[in-house]
């Protein structure tokens, strides 16, 4: 029967232990960079975002219906946070609420991200 590898445990009184377990520990970091990746990715439904572009192109925009409209989709919520948080300016890097992110972008700019996006339909083939 093979015997099971050894491990060495990392003690705190090695002065490379730190370094080890950063180390040991850049797996995971490559790991959640793979998923936050794969979550931009995401594609959004096809009839969430169809809703979006309709309340864009209105005549009268409503930030609240744009607000409903984003955050029943994830990938949606995703992009537009992703976006309100490139925008130059002092609040770059800090927007944390899809009501913050409606704000700051405009209606133009949702709605070039909405016909960007890449959407699914549970009844129809995907689409980029």
């Amino acid at each position: 029967m093979p015997q099971p590898a050894s491990v060495t445990p990392i003690t705190t009184q090695n002065p490379d232990a730190a370094g080890v377990q950063r180390r040991h520990n850049e797996g995971h970091g490559r790991r959640l960079t793979a998923a936050f990746e794969a979550l931009e990715a995401f594609p959004a439904l096809a009839e969430s975002r169809d809703r979006l572009l309709r309340l864009v192109t209105a005549e009268r925009i409503s930030p609240g219906d744009v607000v409903a409209a984003v955050e029943s989709d994830v990938a949606l919520v995703i992009a537009v946070l992703r976006l309100a948080n490139q925008v130059e300016g002092k609040s770059r890097g800090r927007v944390e609420s899809v009501v913050e992110a409606v704000d700051l972008l405009s209606p133009e700019a949702v709605q070039t991200l909405a016909i960007r996006a890449r959407t699914f339909d549970f009844f129809e083939r995907s689409s980029v």
